[in-house]
């Protein structure tokens, strides 16, 4: 029986224990079969495969797995969305939606990456205006002025 040997493979290579991987903040989760009820920020990665129902702001990535819900509104830097989202999007970095995922909300991005299959229903606004466009969208009015 032949076995392959993976290069760098070996977690008791003394290189690598000499130079640990450096964390650049903690992963938050929410497993599918999970609902959370409010707002949630993090400094960290996000994951959800279960169901958020509140707003979502994340200074690192989001990603919104194939089962994964948002019903809020979403900001950060970058998101992969393969799940569903009832909320405006707003990033500063890049949006890539991807599988068959479904948006019914306004984007606001500096980058945007739509598969084939996404349903995206709502407005969308790109590059240097995108952030004007989300600054002014979500400033709270008195209607009754």
């Amino acid at each position: 029986m032949k076995y392959n040997r993976l290069k760098n493979n070996n977690m008791f290579n003394s290189r690598e224990s000499q130079n640990p991987p450096v964390s650049q903040g903690a992963i938050t989760a929410i497993s599918a079969g999970s609902t959370i009820k409010g707002d949630l920020s993090c400094t960290g990665d996000v994951r959800i495969d279960g169901t958020l129902i509140g707003n979502l702001s994340c200074e690192s990535k989001i990603i919104v797995g194939p089962k994964g819900s948002i019903e809020g509104n979403i900001s950060g830097n970058t998101a992969e969305i393969m799940g569903q989202v009832s909320g405006n999007i707003i990033m500063s970095g890049q949006l890539i939606l991807l599988g068959k995922s479904v948006i019914e909300g306004d984007l606001h991005v500096n980058k945007l990456q739509i598969a084939a299959e996404v349903v995206f229903n709502g407005k969308c606004c790109m590059g240097k205006m995108a952030q004007h466009a989300a600054v002014s969208t979500y400033v709270k009015t008195d209607e009754s002025a």
